[in-house]
């Protein structure tokens, strides 16, 4: 039962993020035609026509209601800014922005693993207190600020990270590990210390196992908790993908959402924070199978 009441509740938290989307987009004034209501080429029937075309003449519930019909078909609708189907924009932006987290994700763990592991063996040293120090000063620099820095940085030595695709990603991939970091490394500490405590781990020690093996069997037994920290991840890094997406002009999901929201267009704007919060449910219900999967045996706990 319980794996049903996650998956109702998964498509309960979808439902709730595109019902609130759909409101706030209709309490805000003006919708994705507002524009053309100023163009004295243009005949209020000529307006009215496209209002009907677009159904934007509809209420946003039946608006809602049928925009998820489709997307039953497999049809996410029509981009009124774009002039194409929401599919064929979502799908190859959101390849980009995996692209983006996935890099991400392994510089940020990559580093806050090996930095977390020395803390927690040395839990009073000199060391320890240096680096939660250096974190908390890192983690008072918002994304929001630290994008326009790395691009102030690297334009005052004379290379624009603007106009070459590669350098947009690895930017915003840096600028992201760099955020997510900080924002792993004390849990992690804490993960890693929770498993040294553990007796089989201090059992392993006192038996003259070596640190790695240690810090393997400390990990190991904290699996669960690693995999509820790698979900949690996910929807820190789609977030912020929005704003290093914008700053370096990277084409992924989290610019394209900015788009959406900037031009009022309503399939578009429903659509992309359908994926995002899809792949945050979706890397939860998979932490959710992998604590089931890597928890340790009740001899271990």
């Amino acid at each position: 039962m319980r794996p049903l009441r996650r998956l109702i509740l998964a498509a309960a938290t979808v439902a709730g993020v595109l019902l609130l989307g759909t409101l706030l987009e209709e309490l805000a004034p003006g919708d994705a035609l507002t524009d053309l209501a100023l163009s004295p080429h243009l005949s209020v029937a000529a307006r009215a026509q496209l209002r009907e075309r677009y159904g934007l003449d509809q209420p946003a519930a039946i608006r809602l209601g049928r925009w998820l019909a489709g997307t039953l078909k497999g049809d996410l609708g029509f981009s009124i800014a774009y002039q194409r189907p929401v599919g064929e924009l979502i799908w190859p932006r959101w390849k980009r922005t995996a692209l983006v987290g996935a890099l991400a994700f392994l510089l940020a763990w990559g580093t806050a693993l090996p930095l977390a592991a020395a803390a927690a063996l040395a839990p009073g040293s000199f060391w320890r207190r240096a680096l939660m120090w250096l974190d908390r000063i890192a983690l008072s620099v918002p994304t929001l600020a630290l994008a326009p820095l790395v691009i102030a940085a690297v334009l005052s030595l004379g290379w624009n990270p603007l106009r070459a695709g590669s350098a947009a990603l690895l930017l915003s991939a840096l600028v992201l590990g760099a955020v997510e970091g900080s924002h792993a490394l004390p849990p992690l500490t804490q993960a890693i210390q929770a498993g040294l405590s553990r007796p089989f781990v201090r059992a392993a020690r006192a038996r003259g196992r070596l640190w790695p093996g240690v810090l393997v069997h400390a990990l190991r037994a904290e699996s669960p908790k690693l995999s509820s920290l790698a979900a949690l991840a996910v929807a820190h890094l789609l977030t912020g993908a929005v704003v290093v997406e914008a700053a370096f002009g990277y084409p992924g999901l989290g610019l394209l959402a900015l788009e959406a929201v900037v031009a009022r267009d309503p399939h578009l704007l429903v659509a992309t924070l359908g994926v995002v919060a899809s792949t945050v449910v979706g890397a939860n219900l998979a932490a959710d199978g992998a604590v089931l999967w890597l928890a340790p045996p009740a001899s271990e706990r």
